[in-house]
């Protein structure tokens, strides 16, 4: 487990870190990312929340939705130590949903856009629905703390819409809605 979840961490670092050309332009005290010793915790929290879990949704023949229905959460608090931190791990909670063949991941509140509040898992019709509801920025000040949103098998990111609530209950309530 360990080795796959490292491969998965070097596969994706290209895609966290950005090439500086000779064009690029250096502010003062901004060191480029190309320096940096790897993804920043908001990339591997990213990773984690928005790769790495839908990946096992979708990819796992259900067994990563079954080890959660039966409450094992052994691998997916072994990925966060892993991958993010020993904190962040001990931060997340899973609760099933029974009455709708869903279960509802809640992670430490999020310092960063797009992390995750809560994710919801559930199985419609022999597919399974992986539904975020992301922190968002609070443009116009009109209140907004999050989007739900969602991942589909194919790797498709959807948005269903900004909320003001950050409570579980709320989420899970417009998770359902989604068909």
């Amino acid at each position: 487990m360990k080795h796959l979840i490292l491969s998965i961490l070097l596969f994706a670092l290209p895609l966290f870190t950005s090439v500086t050309g000779t064009d690029q332009k250096k502010e003062p005290g901004v060191t480029p990312k190309i320096n940096q010793q790897g993804p920043s915790l908001h990339d591997r929290i990213y990773f984690f929340q928005h790769r790495l879990l839908p990946g096992w949704t979708f990819n796992s023949d259900g067994a990563f939705y079954k080890d959660l229905m039966s409450g094992s959460v052994t691998r997916v608090k072994a990925a966060a130590t892993e991958m993010v931190s020993h904190e962040f791990a001990e931060g997340i909670s899973v609760k099933t949903v029974g009455e709708s063949n869903g279960v509802l991941i809640t992670f430490p509140k999020p310092d960063n856009v797009p992390d995750c509040y809560f994710v919801f898992i559930r199985q419609v019709d022999n597919k399974f629905m992986y539904i975020t509801y992301e922190k968002t920025m609070n443009i116009a000040d009109e209140g907004f703390a999050g989007a739900v949103c969602g991942w589909s098998s194919e790797g498709k990111h959807s948005n269903y819409g900004f909320q003001k609530y950050t409570d579980p209950d709320s989420f899970v309530s417009d998770a359902l809605e989604i068909k």
